[in-house]
C-alpha cells in the first residue's frame, strides 16, 4: 500500500508542474499543423504564443479577434451585396419562377431571356452573386478551421493548454464545469443576431 501511495503522490506532484513553454515547430512535430483551415490555426496559435509569450487563454482570444478583423472585409463586401439585393429581389423572384415555368415547358427561348433579364438587373443593381459566396465561405472556413484546430489541441492533449487558463478554468482541455463560458457565446451570438437584424427579432 505504501508504494501505491507513494506513487500516486509522485504522479500527483508530477501533474502539477507545468511543462516547458512551446517552441516553434512543436506542434508540427505533433502533426497538428497542416496546409489546410484546420491545421493553419494551430501554427497561428503557436506563433503568437511563442512571440508574445502570453498566457494561453489570451493568446486564444488575440487570435479569435486577429482572425475576425482579418476576415471583415470580405464580410462588409458581402454585407454590401446583400444590401443592394434587397430592393430587387420581388422582382428577382418572378424571373426565377419566369425560368422554372420555362424549364417545366422546355421553352429554351422563355428560359434564356429570364436568364438575361436577371444578369441585366443584377448588373443594373451592382451585385455580384460572388460577393455573397464568398463571405459565406470564408467565415465558414474561418470558424470551422479555428474550432476543429483548437478541438484537436485540446483531445491531443497540447500539455501548455492544461496550465493556460485563468480564473476557475485553468486546464482548457477541459470543458468549463459550471457552464459559464457557452452562456457568454449564446448571448454574444443573439446579441450579434440583434445588431444584424433588428426588424426581424
Amino acid at each position: 500500500e505504501g508504494s501505491i501511495s507513494a506513487e500516486t503522490v509522485s504522479e500527483s506532484i508530477l501533474s502539477s508542474i507545468p511543462p516547458p513553454p512551446l517552441q516553434y515547430g512543436d506542434l508540427a512535430a505533433l502533426d497538428l499543423v497542416h496546409y489546410t483551415p484546420a491545421g493553419f490555426f494551430p501554427w497561428l496559435l503557436e506563433v503568437t504564443q511563442v512571440s508574445t509569450g502570453l498566457p494561453w487563454w489570451s493568446v486564444i482570444i488575440i487570435t479569435t479577434v486577429g482572425a475576425r478583423v482579418a476576415v471583415l472585409p470580405f464580410v462588409l463586401r458581402g454585407m454590401r451585396a446583400s444590401g443592394r439585393l434587397a430592393p430587387i429581389q420581388p422582382k428577382l423572384t418572378e424571373l426565377r419562377q419566369k425560368m422554372n415555368e420555362a424549364k417545366i415547358k422546355q421553352d429554351q427561348l422563355q428560359f434564356s431571356v429570364a436568364v438575361q433579364k436577371q444578369h441585366q438587373l443584377m448588373k443594373e443593381a451592382g451585385v455580384n452573386p460572388f460577393d455573397t459566396v464568398l463571405m459565406s465561405v470564408v467565415q465558414l472556413t474561418v470558424q470551422f478551421g479555428f474550432f476543429i484546430g483548437l478541438r484537436r489541441m485540446c483531445q491531443l492533449p497540447v500539455e501548455q493548454l492544461k496550465f493556460g487558463g485563468l480564473g476557475f478554468l485553468t486546464d482548457l482541455t477541459l470543458p468549463d464545469p459550471y457552464y459559464i463560458t457557452p452562456i457568454i457565446c449564446t448571448a454574444l451570438v443573439n446579441l450579434q443576431l440583434t445588431v444584424r437584424c433588428p426588424s426581424t427579432l
